[in-house]
């Protein structure tokens, strides 16, 4: 990498299960121990690249974003139900206006994926959001 170029990787691995029996008291059903916890992916994954734009004469930087989040255990109920897997794209954009005043763009979920982020049965799935713009405005004083 370059000095205008940074990257930053990050990956997790967790086998978390339950240590003892347990009783689900939404569905009153006995939960083994040693059984998978709900919404916790085995595998996760991220990485930041970061390109300085000094060199366009630019206070500020751009860069692209990407996260995957492996398939986990959507139902403590019933261990079929299992959410898929996604990956997530990004592009963000920084850029200090003055001294004082930030500029900050993201463009989240850039493709647009259609995901499951969280659930607490198969009933009751919660969707990702969807392709979206923030723009942040800061002050450092």
């Amino acid at each position: 990498m370059t000095e205008a170029l940074q990257a930053k990787l990050s990956y997790a691995y967790l086998n978390t299960r339950t240590a003892n029996d347990s009783l689900n008291p939404d569905w009153g059903m006995l939960i083994p121990a040693g059984s998978p916890l709900v919404n916790v992916p085995k595998h996760t994954a991220s990485m930041i690249l970061k390109r300085d734009l000094n060199a366009f004469s630019i206070d500020g930087h751009l860069g692209l974003s990407w996260r995957y989040v492996d398939s986990r255990l959507g139902d403590s109920a019933d261990p079929s139900f299992q959410l898929p897997s996604y990956q997530l794209l990004g592009l963000f954009m920084n850029t200090h206006l003055s001294d004082n005043f930030i500029l900050g763009i993201n463009l989240d979920n850039l493709l647009d994926e259609h995901y499951i982020a969280s659930s607490y049965s198969a009933l009751w799935a919660v969707p990702g959001e969807p392709r979206s713009i923030k723009v942040g405005l800061s002050y450092e004083f």
